[in-house]
């Protein structure tokens, strides 16, 4: 890890496309996958430690398990993550024209999902200086209405940034990969996710009816 990989995440999120350029040329899965890992297994960290000191402040135990729980099956789970999530695009990609093969689509959205892991940490860190502030987390109706406001705005306009900058890190990088157009790009990304939920929204439709 290191300086160098520090560097190179600071350029994924402030510099994305410059960042593409540079591991255009990369092969291998096991290098951009702990890419990812390392990111993830940082913020579920940090997210384990913010709970604890959650947990101990209002005597909570039973939160320090959940919590404990929680960053095992996170763990796991970041390792199956970058390729399930590739694989549900990737089927839009091939819809939609792109004939480089999976590992092409691999890279951009584990890429974009470790950008994404980045804005997680700025949440975790926004949440700890709200909890030093006296905001209770165990209990946020505890809180002064204005003070929840703020954070509830504050927090929904940093997942809207997460959003905006995963999906443009997704659409050039596919673009950039698979050889297609950035609109191309951007159906293939969308593509499964409308289809989920068109399908779900008839089925609550249709049980509705019922």
């Amino acid at each position: 890890m290191g300086k160098n990989y520090f560097s190179q995440l600071s350029n994924l999120f402030l510099h994305t496309g410059n960042f593409f350029n540079k591991v255009e040329k990369e092969k291998g899965y096991k290098k951009i996958l702990f890419f990812y890992i390392i990111i993830a297994s940082i913020v579920i960290a940090v997210n384990f430690i913010f709970s604890v000191i959650i947990a101990l402040a209002n005597s909570n135990s039973h939160l320090i398990i959940d919590s404990f729980i929680s960053a095992v099956f996170g763990v796991g789970a970041a390792f199956a993550f970058p390729f399930i999530g590739s694989a549900i695009v990737h089927v839009g990609v091939l819809v939609f024209g792109g004939k480089k093969g999976y590992f092409n689509t691999f890279k951009p959205i584990t890429y974009a999902s470790a950008l994404g892991q980045i804005y997680n940490l700025i949440v975790i860190f926004i949440s700890f200086l709200f909890f030093v502030s006296g905001f209770n987390f165990t209990n946020p109706a505890l809180a002064s209405s204005s003070k929840l406001i703020f954070f509830a705005l504050l927090i929904l306009i940093i997942y809207l940034a997460w959003l905006v900058h995963v999906i443009y890190a997704q659409i050039i990088g596919i673009a950039k990969f698979q050889k297609i157009t950035k609109l191309r790009a951007f159906l293939s990304i969308i593509f499964i996710p409308l289809i989920i939920i068109i399908i779900t929204t008839l089925i609550f439709f249709i049980i509705f009816q019922i």
